[in-house]
């Protein structure tokens, strides 16, 4: 389990803050964002060997604070905005010169400190500013960079959202009291303080292109960083360039900052405004033995370019009360209807689609939610997109009787049903369904794409007929670009009844009946006398309805009763008799008795009789039949908890919930790592491309330990910039550390994880992911449950899904699928590079991504209630990878 620390104690020269050094700088480092693990007495020993790494360190601490505090300046005046409460913070943090008075952030003994410098490459307003005002009053929320240069006459632009209003002209700037003149226009708002001021230049000539790796001169790059700056062109899209290096006023080796592979050619000219994104220089200055003669100090500077996007968790939930979240049908038709006192999407109509003849598809309309998915797949990650999706899925009766036997109705024999993602406007997509079909005609056509079906002919039929949780992919137009990637087989009872309901699934013949003087679950049983001891001289059963046994599956009867019945004798044909019996006609005939009891039996006991031998009938009733001669009565026989299933056959469907957990990531595979371990959110670099990449997420380990220096596995990577090599190291937050980068180097792909819940849960909830012991996750709740972002963190507590470890995965067909290997999560992660169903790398992002689907014979059984999904949406915060010296 990873322990995310906080630390917003540290103060100024006015006191001490933590106790204890090492304390301290784990804090601190864990701040932003990494940990430096320190796992070992002798690891610590040798990290603190010199004056020099000490003070390396609390320097590294102090820029981690400062990152934090950036990121998570808190709105202080209430006006619903952070630009100017982090700039306040940015002044608060800094060090001025000469260092009379200098900031000071203090450790334990008075002795270790850090200090901070800040050097923004931006003003900032130092006072409010009326409408049609012309003059903007300026300062640095720190100090000026030395190499930082404001132009007598230019533009600028004031604000976060920098690619919004056009920039405004001004004809001179006082160096001195940082006043802007003339503007032009006058202002058209009220500008409060500390808001952000971004000054403004232009291509040096006309018809240049700006391309992937090139350059651009500008008229004016004086006020521009020497290195790891950025920039946007003003009426554009909305990308941010970055560039490697400035030799006088031209930028060198320009790329996409949130896309660094994608090759782009960009036309500019002279009246194209370029905007200098936010930028700072920062040093941090550690400090050891303050003041004393052994004092030692190390500065390292950081050259940080500023996002202002921050993230929060945006969750959204439909019950279904209409459908104004939803698009019009693309394929059948939906309503809303009452199902079960609650309101519900049903399935009314179906076409044929992709291969199977019945079909239908209703599509999110994310738009008219709070998630915006467009911020989601643009910002951050840029062009990737990450989301959690469920839904419920129930089935209802409908105006014909269901195509067969099976318990409990409605649950049709035939149908696909799940949630389908990565939907585009070809509809292409994953899909994730609750299934059973079949690739054969008999008994019944399924009416599904039998591509979708796991274990294609000529083989046997394999999981034919059987309840399956499937993920499967459409990539084309053809029926056969539809196909299976995984299975999972689920268990689901052909018959059960734990005797609480009404008894609407049984036939007793006088005098059986249910009974709460007695059950080995709950209040109810069966029993063959309710007034007492059974009476002579009569023949009466308990008799189940029709069960379907289809397939050739095995097949058991299990049941808990106690008895007290005169046993028979055979010889003399005295006695009574305790009988199980079988009818396959549906009970017209029962010709076969399963099992006979006679005797005394006080207590529960379970019972197990094997039905195989009638696999494949589809018109099969059990009874209790129990016949008395005129002599002894006795208590008589008690049955309870009646199962019938198949060895694959055991789970509650009716509203189960199917949930998809995928991130679409970039990945490079590593090996020796340890024993630091790497974690969410640190910052990686090739020791010899220097390409860089922020962790997504745990990375996933094949093999070994961090604690053995042997880690190998997979990390998945966010925000990369150039490509890495295989056979480098790493370094972590700018320290070197034992893991080596091997291939396959991937840039993109999706990893895909499947959970499934039910309505009223099963045994004892755990911290178990992969076991079926677990909560209810009932219709409506007041809170949508979600499984943790790491199995390390699943507990009894939020223990309320199942974490689908597959069957199978069809790599026989599937050439671009996959399923990692991993200690923690065996058979449970999928990744696929299927080019088609990735998110565009590129514009504006308008696709649906998300819906309902169903397939086959029992479509139109089905509805589907509790739709949820969560994803990261971006704010306005934060640092991008940047540079260490």
């Amino acid at each position: 389990m990873k322990i995310s620390l906080l630390a917003t104690t540290l103060q100024d020269q006015k006191g001490s803050v933590l106790v204890g050094l090492v304390i301290a700088i784990v804090i601190f480092a864990a701040l932003g964002t990494a940990m430096l693990s320190l796992t070992s007495t002798s690891a610590i020993n040798q990290l603190w060997a010199s004056s020099s790494s000490r003070a390396y360190y609390l320097a590294e601490s102090g820029f981690r604070y400062a990152e934090t505090e950036y990121k998570n300046a808190d709105d202080t005046d209430g006006d619903d905005e952070k630009e100017d409460d982090r700039n306040q913070r940015w002044k608060d943090l800094h060090s001025p010169e000469p260092p009379s008075s200098p900031v000071l952030f203090t450790f334990s003994n008075n002795m270790e400190k850090f200090e901070l410098k800040i050097y923004p490459y931006y003003l900032v307003t130092s006072v409010i500013h009326p409408i049609n005002d012309i003059s903007l009053q300026t300062e640095f929320s720190g100090a000026q960079p030395a190499n930082f240069t404001v132009p007598a006459t230019g533009k600028l632009k004031i604000g976060l959202k920098i690619d919004s209003d056009p920039p405004y002209t001004y004809n001179g700037y006082d160096s001195g009291t940082g006043v802007f003149s003339n503007i032009s226009p006058p202002l058209s708002s009220i500008i409060r303080d500390n808001m952000n001021v971004y000054l403004v230049t232009n291509p040096s000539s006309d018809g240049i292109f700006i391309n992937k790796g090139g350059n651009l001169t500008l008229a004016d790059a004086s006020f521009f960083p020497e290195r790891n700056g950025i920039f946007s062109i003003h009426g554009g899209d909305e990308t941010v360039y970055a560039y490697k290096s400035k030799n006088v006023d031209t930028l060198q080796d320009i790329f996409d900052v949130n896309n660094t592979t994608r090759t782009f050619s960009v036309s500019a000219g002279t009246s194209d405004d370029i905007v200098l994104n936010p930028f700072v220089k920062l040093h941090s200055i550690g400090i050891i033995e303050h003041g004393s003669t052994t004092e030692a100090r190390r500065e390292i500077v950081y050259h940080v370019p500023l996002s202002t996007k921050g993230s929060v968790t945006a969750k959204f939930h439909d019950t279904f009360e209409d459908k104004s979240k939803w698009e019009d049908s693309a394929l059948g038709s939906h309503e809303i209807q009452t199902i079960g006192g609650d309101s519900a999407l049903r399935v009314t109509s179906t076409v044929a689609f992709g291969g199977s003849p019945k079909a239908s598809l209703i599509e999110l309309k994310w738009s008219a939610t709070n998630i915006d998915l467009a911020a989601a797949h643009r910002l951050g990650n840029q062009y990737f997109l990450d989301y959690d999706a469920q839904v419920k899925i129930g089935y209802a009766t409908t105006s014909t009787p269901p195509d067969h036997g099976y318990l409990p109705e409605p649950i049709p024999l035939y149908f696909a049903a799940g949630l389908s993602f990565r939907l585009d406007e070809n509809l292409n997509s994953y899909g994730l369904s609750f299934l059973r079909g079949s690739r054969y005609t008999e008994p019944l056509p399924d009416n599904i794409n039998d591509w979708l079906i796991p274990q294609p002919p000529p083989s046997p039929p394999g999981k034919d007929q059987k309840l399956l949780v499937v993920l499967w992919q459409k990539a084309g137009p053809a029926a056969e670009d539809s196909n299976w990637l995984a299975y999972k087989a689920l268990t689901a009872n052909l018959f059960f009844d734990n005797m609480e309901s009404s008894g609407a699934f049984w036939t007793g013949q006088i005098p059986w009946e249910r009974t709460n003087i007695d059950s080995h679950s709950g209040a109810f049983c069966w029993h063959d006398s309710i007034a007492g001891n059974y009476a002579n001289s009569i023949d009466t059963s308990l008799t189940t309805k029709t069960i379907a046994l289809s397939g050739t599956s095995p097949f058991s009867l299990s049941f808990w009763h106690h008895y007290d019945v005169q046993p028979w004798d055979e010889i003399f044909g005295i006695g009574d008799r305790a009988d199980v019996e079988i009818s396959t006609d549906g009970g017209s005939t029962w010709p076969t008795r399963l099992a006979r009891y006679g005797g005394f039996q006080g207590g529960w006991i379970p019972e197990t009789i094997d039905l195989t031998p009638y696999a494949g009938q589809s018109n099969v009733k059990i009874r209790f039949r129990l016949r008395t001669d005129d002599s002894v009565q006795q208590d008589g026989w008690y049955i309870d908890d009646v199962i019938i299933k198949s060895s694959d056959v055991d789970f509650p469907l009716n509203e189960a919930t199917l949930l998809v957990r995928v991130k679409e990531s970039a990945s490079i595979s590593f090996d020796s790592g340890g024993t630091s371990e790497i974690i969410d959110g640190d910052i990686l670099v090739g020791a010899t491309s220097s390409a860089s990449g922020t962790v997504n997420g745990t990375p996933i380990i094949a093999s070994g330990s961090w604690s053995g220096n042997d880690a190998a596995g997979t990390i998945l990577l966010k925000n990369v910039l150039g490509t890495f090599s295989d056979g480098e190291q790493l370094t972590v937050n700018g320290t070197l550390v034992s893991a080596t980068v091997r291939n396959p180097i991937i840039s993109r792909a999706n990893y895909i994880r499947a959970y499934y819940g039910d309505v009223s849960g099963y045994g004892t909830p755990n911290a178990d992911p992969f076991d079926d012991d677990k909560h209810g996750n009932p219709r409506n709740p007041a809170n949508v449950n979600w499984p943790p972002d790491e199995v390390d963190d699943w507990s009894a507590d939020n223990d309320y899904f199942t974490l689908i470890q597959w069957d199978e995965l069809n790599t026989a067909m599937i050439s671009s699928v996959e399923l990692m290997q991993s200690i923690d999560e065996p058979d449970a992660v999928i990744r696929s590079t299927e080019s088609v169903l990735f998110t565009p790398s590129s514009g504006i992002f308008n696709r649906t991504e998300l819906g309902l689907h169903t397939f086959g014979k029992g479509s139109l059984n089905v509805y589907f209630d509790d739709f949820a999904l969560q994803t990261v949406i971006y704010s306005e915060s934060g640092f991008l990878p940047y540079i260490q010296e």
